[in-house]
């Protein structure tokens, strides 16, 4: 113990005693007060503790096991099937992905090109996720001057595929359209900001006009999912959004990283907040959390059986092109006529006197689900 923490057995015992009795300190829900201080005194006494914590996560492969894509026959989200705005036009969608800036501590020279559009060091982190918020895959340590099309570039260029023939992501309109990304109709009213500015200013600016606005309404509350995660993980670690870390390149990297799989892990496995009491996969019907548990715990027997192999993630190659021949702009265009359709049916219909209301109780509970976002 002197050696790793710097202190005898009988000194630490009287140091937790002391802090027990003079601070609020306490034992949490599943750390103890002796293993909190431990941490604490090995990472001061090495100066690279926390660099041989975060390399010791990130390159095991329990990173793998909490964070990868779901597998090609995975089914489709329940967040979808059981929406009837969603399951008939959006079954083949396995999530969604955008960029998020992190503070990054930049080499002397290296300043130009860490500075973002906002002007100030960044690192242009690229996350996909599901619907049942969990991270599927990142890719962190870009530029934050570079624009997310880029980042997307670079990701694919590490690894980054779409998992099955027909499967894709909602994407904003920050990329280009492409055989595995959906993104909405450019110039056309998208962010859900939008929506609900007009519906508080005008009922009549509530509902769509057009199938173009339709379908990006439709985008953009299945879409927020990301945007929703990106939130929560800022909120709940601080180093997403303080001061940049006094790390190498390689470590300032590896912290979004890190967080991610920490989000996921307890996601998973402690799925009732201490703090708040509330489930924290509300939205994770048990069904998926089942599914999930078992690729979970197959991963685990797979790394056990090959103790020197690394657990991969189980993609295919990248599909020439969607099912039937259809691009992915054809498919956005039938989508929306469907949408449209029965949007226009819909109306026609009884209830139509309470539509604008029950419109802005949907956007208003797609927009905050999980509080104010903090990107």
């Amino acid at each position: 113990m002197s050696d790793e923490l710097g202190i005898t057995p009988a000194c630490f015992t009287k140091l937790v005693q002391d802090l027990r009795i003079h601070t609020t300190l306490t034992d949490s829900r599943f750390i103890q007060l002796e293993q909190k201080v431990g941490f604490l005194l090995q990472a001061l006494r090495h100066s690279d503790g926390v660099r041989k914590v975060v390399e010791a996560i990130m390159t095991s492969k329990l990173y793998g096991i909490y964070v990868h894509q779901p597998r090609p026959d995975e089914p489709t989200s329940g967040i979808i099937t059981r929406n009837p705005k969603l399951q008939p036009y959006f079954g083949h969608c396995i999530g969604a992905l955008d960029g998020t800036h992190v503070p990054w501590k930049a080499r002397a020279g290296d300043d130009r090109r860490f500075r973002n559009r906002k002007g100030f060091l960044s690192q242009n982190v690229f996350a996909v996720c599901s619907f049942e918020l969990l991270f599927l895959h990142l890719h962190a340590g870009s530029e934050g001057s570079a624009h997310d099309q880029e980042v997307l570039a670079w990701a694919i260029e590490k690894g980054f595929q779409i998992p099955g023939p027909v499967k894709y992501y909602l994407g904003d309109a920050g990329y280009t359209m492409s055989e595995n990304i959906m993104v909405p109709y450019r110039g056309v009213r998208y962010h859900l900001r939008e929506w609900i500015a007009g519906a508080r200013s005008s009922s009549r600016e509530t509902l769509p006009f057009t199938k173009q606005e339709l379908f990006n309404l439709r985008h953009a509350q299945l879409r927020n999912v990301v945007e929703r995660i990106f939130g929560v993980v800022q909120r709940k670690f601080s180093i997403l959004t303080g001061s940049a870390p006094e790390y190498s390149y390689k470590i300032q990297a590896m912290i979004p990283l890190l967080c991610a799989f920490l989000h996921n892990y307890v996601h998973i496995n402690d799925p009732i907040n201490s703090s708040t009491g509330k489930a924290r996969a509300a939205r994770m019907t048990l069904e998926a959390k089942r599914a999930r548990l078992e690729i979970i715990y197959k991963r685990i027997e797979e790394a056990l059986q090959n103790p020197g192999v690394a657990v991969d993630e189980e993609v295919d190659d990248p599909p020439e092109d969607q099912a039937e021949g259809l691009s992915m702009e054809a498919t956005r265009n039938e989508i929306s006529d469907r949408m449209w359709i029965d949007y226009l049916k819909y109306k026609e219909g009884p209830r139509r006197r309470q539509q604008v209301l029950d419109h802005l109780d949907e956007l208003l509970l797609a927009f905050d689900h999980e509080g104010p976002l903090l990107r």
